[in-house]
């Protein structure tokens, strides 16, 4: 999936983005389809399901941001904060 939205191949592993809501919380924080989501708090993710399990946690345990490690499909990573709903 991700070689097909022209994301390479830095980490691999990862939760591919693969839509973004026009206005949406994720729009508002860049991210595009194509990007891949890495990280969880520092905790790798290699599917979905990972990452709303990590999401999960963090909410039951009272907290309200959490920070992804994001690649785009240039390879670039970056930090991106986001509010856990």
């Amino acid at each position: 999936m991700r070689d097909k939205l022209g994301a390479r191949r830095q980490h691999h592993q990862g939760v591919a983005v693969v839509a973004v809501a026009s206005g949406s919380p994720a729009a508002d924080k860049r991210l595009q389809a194509g990007d891949v989501i890495v990280q969880v708090e520092q905790m790798n993710v290699a599917t979905p399901d990972d990452v709303s399990k990590q999401l999960d946690t963090l909410k039951k345990a009272g907290r309200t941001t959490a920070q992804l490690v994001v690649q785009n499909k240039d390879g670039n990573v970056r930090f991106v904060n986001v509010t856990i709903q």
